[in-house]
């Protein structure tokens, strides 16, 4: 993500170059402006699918990695599993089924939840894992949340 700020209507004619060169929008602005329609457009165009994750509804962290102890019956001892956000994996294995294609997953309401969920949001948008599960190299990342009222700021990073 850049500092680079433009307005909506600017944006939307670029979000094709950003997918083309995967880079990762952050489209923020006012409840209902439009930003879930122009990524479904923008699907749409791309001859895609587009898969939404709304980041606002997820609770802890675990919610979106999916991060699980798990016993190993052998040996006894613990070790983390992780189980990727089932929007997220459905977005994995499209991607991995459609290779040709460049499929989108719309993170959205990123700064409408707890710092800890932000936090993992990001992590995912910029080592394009989760937990031990690499997105494909297809996948588009769209980011978006409201630019006031009940949000989080995003650090710089």
């Amino acid at each position: 993500m850049s500092d680079l700020t433009i307005d909506f209507s600017t944006l939307a004619p670029l979000l094709p170059i950003y997918a083309k060169q995967n880079l990762v929008p952050f489209i923020a602005g006012e409840p209902g402006i439009g930003k879930s329609a122009v990524v479904k457009d923008l699907a749409r165009r791309f001859k895609t699918k587009v898969f939404v994750l709304s980041v606002n509804q997820l609770g802890t962290r675990e919610d979106l990695t999916g991060a699980r102890s798990i016993k190993d019956p052998k040996t006894e001892t613990y070790r983390q599993v992780f189980f990727p956000h089932a929007i997220i994996q459905e977005a994995i294995d499209y991607a991995k089924d459609h290779p040709q294609e460049t499929p989108f997953l719309f993170l959205d309401e990123i700064n409408r939840t707890s710092p800890d969920v932000t936090s993992a949001i990001l992590a995912l948008i910029t080592e394009r894992r989760v937990g031990t599960t690499n997105l494909p190299d297809n996948i588009r990342i769209i980011a978006a949340g409201n630019d006031h009222g009940n949000v989080n700021n995003l650090d710089d990073a």
